[in-house]
């Protein structure tokens, strides 16, 4: 009986937790992003902030790579080569990870132009693709100069800055 009610007790947390942290259950995923700023965007650093909710204590840890202009990436569940989204890309893919709906509408899985105010700015594009595997989410990041990736992470938010290779 004891066990049971520690039991209640345990999923009654979780479930106030996720509850109480926005986490849409029906969109699953350990972890979930819930907005997406551009915060920098010029030629020299660009920076993308991304709010997360997880539904363990665990953090975000994409892989990283940097893919050139004919490597191919994933469009839909296979991979073709689309030299649209500019001469370097950069690749995260993630495990376990969705948009949560407001911004899943926003970006859907085409390519979005990324308007900024000053030409020649390090992030041109941007891109969500749904590997196969059905845990798999990339986001690719098209850039017009290679660059060099800094990957930052707390409880609630992950930032990617885009750095000009001097």
């Amino acid at each position: 009986m004891i066990t049971i009610m520690i039991l209640l007790a345990f999923f009654a947390a979780v479930f106030l937790y996720v509850k109480l942290n926005n986490y849409e259950i029906e969109t699953g995923g350990i972890f979930q992003i819930k907005d997406m700023k551009i915060e920098t965007n010029n030629s020299e650093e660009s920076k993308i902030v991304f709010d997360i909710i997880s539904s363990t204590e665990s953090m975000v840890e994409p892989s990283i790579s940097i893919l050139e202009e004919n490597d191919p990436i994933y469009v839909g569940e296979k991979k073709v080569k689309d030299t649209s989204l500019g001469k370097y890309r950069v690749e995260l893919m993630f495990n376990d990870t969705r948009f949560q709906k407001s911004i899943r509408k926003n970006m859907g899985l085409k390519k979005h132009s990324i308007a900024s105010e000053m030409e020649g700015a390090i992030l041109e594009s941007l891109k969500v693709a749904y590997p196969p595997d059905d845990s798999k989410m990339v986001i690719y990041f098209g850039c017009n100069v290679k660059p060099q990736v800094i990957y930052q992470h707390d409880d609630n938010k992950f930032e990617v800055i885009l750095k000009k290779v001097v």
